[in-house]
């Protein structure tokens, strides 16, 4: 029998933790000295366990692979089997959970061991996986913890290793005296031998006269050399035995010495440790109050310092508050100064221009006079004709020189009345960034404008109501969405059987599809047909053709009832209830022999007879994925720990005894992780095994012979859905539920032509074409919903700001400012405002038509590339709408300040009616934007020089009332960044359409 030689490199698997290996490694050989641990993982490779048959190999080989080490076994040789090297400490019972049974069970535990008939097969480069060999007349174990039986089998055998091993020793010892015996036999024989050979040669010599005292001489020699090496060989034995026991007790005296100072120097160690960590707890408390009184002074220190700062602020403030009260004072008193001024120059020049109106019309009355004299003179010298041709000459010739003169009269009468008052009238020129005061409109504060805080409130009541119903519609689209997706995965039949024919039947959603041996489509069954609502997985046929299958019906409220086992003729198209409880219903199968169904439930086995009565349960620990198998008159179900599978018995006299637990650890497996056993089924006499990564799901088909030995891997069947496994006569089928093709393998494991259903494909492609409509829908829902909710979001937060901006705000209307045109200063417009704008729209427009290019090289998509020009067309149309407008004009008046907007709406005010912010100012609704570095608007000297003092009179505010000055106005700036988010948005818009038209 091969024997093997566990290694171990201190190689950690990948992902484990190398502190937590160590542990568990100390823990499972009982070792506590770290430095002794820590040489395991030097590197060098160390033999941990010598001479071990199949199964300890195996079990050895396993607890390390589960404690994250990487061991190696090695085949030994004849004469390493026969030298019983040491090795490292056996694990006592406490560290290895298979000792569990004391050396006194040890031949009662062997013989059950030997009943079960366990092989354990382990290949030369580590490849463990364990066989069950049938063994006729095994007694079968009757144990009120099969679960344990396992542990129990695993600790008899460890005893029965550490009895041989024991026993080796002895035998080892007792062949070591042998030796030296039979050494010292044949040293004394050999002397012996010399001896006689001497005297020989002088009996020769003396042969012939001494014959008969030669002859009595050498009895005489041969009896006291025997007796000498008889004494020779007792003193050998004792001497032996005695420098046997000084060696022993030598070895003691040094182990014991050894433990000594091992102890001590443990001790001191201790001692060490102790003193190090008091003096670390005392400096860290040191430490702790050192940091504390400095925490404190430090916090005292701020707290004086704030102090200080607080009153030095309130000073500041209450200077500050005092300042601003004598400015808005000395304002005040200049304003009324002005407004005064201002009323006396306006009643002098009333007064002035009531006297140039009495002198014009006391002229003008006169001129007329003298008119009407000379044209009276004029029709007497004439005769009728002449009087009549000359008459409208002369009238009209009279007319303009009657104008002429009025028009010199009044520039007379001004031109005295100027004299008069000591000065020449200036001429006005035309400055410029002064606007065309015909096209000027004041700004009114009208009832619109007074009621706009609750238009806001009314606006933003409006925009939740529908938000509302955005929302609302958004979780009704994007519920339906992910219902769709949920039923799209499923392109596959949920299960494959095969009936009494070979034939195979499909279950796909409530629809069996029926083909025959050959894998023709013949009819299909629906569950309506059969008197049933739903149809569920698994389905099986039994031993008369009839078939088992899980199923639920309507209840007279409409509601759905739970699953049961139902029991279906195909033939006649019914089905009747097997049994009315689902018992948590996972897995069931159905035994050929009498048509009893063992049946998987929440925690329990169930066997059921063919009349749908409880034969036989038990409490059983099931993984919630169980697979159940019938084979060789065993029930064989996957375990819930492990890559195993447990071997049951199914008699109803011993039901649910657990017989065995198979363990499966193909190479292939362990490095890709995959560690449990999803499913398995027995096809083509051999076993098929899918063994799965319980982390990243990753799936794998593994194919074991009879007694479990390790064939070879199923390629290319990788997949991280659940596989299902069913056996089609020679063929073996693994099909999962979103694949419509099934794999199918001969009986070598060669994959062979897919099996394919065309009724399976009609299905589940007329069902696609319907979901990808209902998915176009419900997309569409979602992306209008998120539009129509972006867009009401942005709407309650604006009409909020107008809320906020509007309900503390008093608008005044503008005065007239017609009579102020001289004396107004205008403020020139930036130097080629025009041409920079242009120029950078030029640029953007150039960097916009390269990068088109470029995405156009790399053969970007339709639906991409739409969305690229719409995101680009954004900034486009942001600097056409600046470059197209005007900047507006500002004028300055004594200290106030006159703002005219793009629309052509003016307003003048000074002081706090002034507000500012950045290079925004605000006079009511109407807004300026002075400019910046990339949009130049306003001379900057002229806005520092003289706009400046009068701007920081008035009052600065936040951004969110520049934002809705801007909005309220529909500035330029204001429509540019709209367009920067519509451009966004459209984007945005166009892939949303592409993944529901491009999925």
């Amino acid at each position: 029998m091969s024997r093997f030689n566990l290694t171990f490199s201190g190689e950690i698997l990948t992902g484990a933790n190398p502190s937590a290996v160590r542990q568990r490694f100390g823990e499972l050989f009982d070792i506590e000295d770290a430095d002794r641990i820590e040489r395991f993982f030097s590197g060098q490779t160390i033999t941990l366990r010598r001479n071990l048959n199949r199964k300890e190999a195996a079990h050895y080989y396993h607890q390390l692979h589960l404690l994250g080490a990487v061991a190696a076994l090695v085949k030994t040789t004849a004469e390493e089997s026969a030298d019983p090297s040491p090795t490292i400490p056996r694990p006592p019972a406490g560290k290895d959970p298979s000792s569990a049974k004391t050396k006194t069970n040890q031949p009662a535990e062997t013989a059950a061991t030997d009943a079960l008939g366990q092989v354990w097969a382990v290949g030369s480069k580590g490849a463990t996986s364990l066989t069950r060999k049938e063994v006729s007349g095994a007694p079968a174990r009757t144990t009120k913890n099969p679960i344990n039986l396992s542990a129990r089998i695993k600790a008899s055998k460890e005893a029965a290793r550490n009895q041989a091993e024991e026993q080796r020793e002895k035998e080892s010892a007792r062949l070591s005296a042998r030796e030296v015996m039979r050494e010292a036999e044949e040293s004394q024989l050999g002397r012996a031998e010399t001896k006689n050979t001497r005297l020989d040669q002088e009996k020769a010599l003396q042969k012939e006269q001494e014959r008969p005292a030669t002859q009595e001489k050498t009895e005489r020699t041969a009896e006291a050399a025997r007796i000498k090496a008889e004494a020779e060989e007792q003193q050998h034995r004792e001497e032996a035995a005695r420098k046997k026991a000084e060696a022993e007790e030598q070895q003691r005296r040094e182990d014991t010495a050894c433990k000594k100072a091992e102890a001590e120097e443990q001790q001191r160690r201790e001692e060490a440790a102790r003193k190090k960590a008091e003096a670390e707890e005392q400096q860290r408390r040191e430490g702790t109050a050192r940091k504390k009184a400095e925490a404190e002074e430090q916090q005292r220190r701020e707290e004086a310092a704030r102090k200080k700062a607080e009153a030095e602020e309130q000073q500041r403030r209450e200077e500050a508050a005092r300042k601003k009260a004598e400015a808005e004072e000395q304002q005040r008193r200049e304003e009324t100064a002005r407004k005064k001024a201002e009323a006396e120059e306006r009643q002098r020049l009333a007064s002035e221009l009531t006297d140039i109106d009495q002198q014009t019309q006391e002229k003008i009355r006169l001129i007329q006079s003298d008119a009407l004299q000379k044209r009276s003179t004029a029709k007497q010298l004439s005769d009728k004709r002449l009087l009549a041709i000359d008459h409208g000459t002369h009238s009209s010739a009279a007319q303009r020189t009657g104008f002429l003169v009025l028009s010199e009269a009044i520039g007379a009468v001004r031109a005295e009345n100027g004299n008069a008052n000591g000065a020449t009238p200036p001429v006005r020129t035309h400055q410029a960034g002064e606007p065309n005061f015909y096209s000027l409109r004041p700004f009114r504060n009208t009832e619109k404008v007074k009621n706009r805080a609750s238009s806001a409130t009314t606006m933003k009541k409006r925009s939740l109501q529908l938000g509302a119903a955005a929302a609302l519609l958004f979780l009704v689209s994007a519920a339906q969405l992910f219902t769709l997706q949920d039923k799209g995965q499923l392109n596959g039949p949920r299960a494959v059987a095969i009936d009494s024919n070979s034939g195979v039947v499909l279950l796909a959603e409530d629809t069996l599809l029926m083909h025959d041996r050959a894998g023709v489509f013949q009819s299909s069954i629906t569950a309506t047909d059969l008197g049933l609502h739903s149809l569920r997985s698994p389905l099986a046929f039994d031993a008369a053709g009839t078939m088992i299958i899980a199923g639920s019906i309507l209840t007279d409220s409409g509601e759905t009832s739970p699953l049961f086992l139902a029991r279906c003729n195909m033939q006649k198209k019914s089905c009747a209830p097997l049994l009315q409880s689902n018992l948590g219903l996972r897995q069931f199968i159905v035994n050929p022999m009498d048509n009893s169904i063992l049946l998987a439930g929440a925690g329990q086995l169930i066997k059921i007879d063919p009349q749908g009565k409880i034969s036989a349960e038990a409490k059983l620990a099931l993984a919630e994925s169980a697979v159940m198998r019938l084979h060789a008159g065993l029930l064989f179900i996957s375990s819930v720990e492990g890559p195993a599978i447990s071997v049951y018995r199914y008699e109803d006299s011993a039901f649910a005894k657990q017989l065995d637990e198979i363990l499966l650890i193909p190479p292939l497996a362990l490095e890709s992780g995959r560690s449990k056993v999803a499913n398995f089924a027995w096809s083509a006499n051999a076993w098929w095994v899918v063994l799965r990564n319980p982390d990243s799901g990753d799936q794998g088909v593994y194919r074991f012979d009879e007694n479990w030995g390790f064939l070879n891997e199923i390629k290319p069947v990788t997949s991280d859905v659940a596989l299902k496994l069913v056996s089609w006569g020679e063929k073996t089928l693994i099909h999962n539920f979103r694949d419509t093709d099934i794999a199918r393998f001969n009986a070598a494991g060669k994959p062979e032509i897919p099996f394919t259903s065309s009724r399976l494909a009609e299905i589940f492609s007329t069902r696609e074409e319907h979901s990808t409509l209902a998915r176009w829908l419900w997309q569409g829902g979602v992306i209008f919903a998120s539009l129509l909710l972006f867009v009401c979001a942005g709407a309650v937060v604006l009409s909020g700001l107008r809320q906020q901006v509007y309900k503390s705000h008093r608008a005044s209307g503008a005065e007239p400012v017609d009579e102020y045109a001289p004396k107004l200063r205008w403020i020139d417009p930036a130097v080629d405002r025009a041409k920079i704008l242009r120029q950078r729209a030029i640029s953007y427009y150039l960097i916009a038509l390269a990068i088109v290019i470029i995405a156009a090289a790399q053969s970007v998509d339709t639906w991409h590339m739409c969305a690229l020009l719409l995101f680009l067309s954004g900034p486009g149309i942001a600097l056409s709408i600046l470059r197209r407008s005007s900047a507006g004009h500002i004028g300055i008046l004594f200290d106030r300040l006159l703002l005219v907007n793009t629309a052509g709406m003016y307003h003048i005010a000074g002081g706090s009616n002034i507000q500012f912010r950045g290079a925004f100012l605000v006079i009511d609704d109407v807004i300026v934007f002075t400019g910046s570095r990339l949009l130049p608007a306003f001379n900057k000297n002229q806005v520092t020089e003289w706009a400046s003092p009068l701007v920081t009179a008035g009052i600065k505010v936040d951004s969110k009332t520049i934002v809705v000055k801007l909005l309220e106005a529909r500035h330029p700036v204001a429509l540019a960044i709209c367009s920067l988010m519509g451009g966004s948005l459209s984007a945005l818009l166009a892939l949303g359409l592409r993944t529901i038209f491009q999925p």
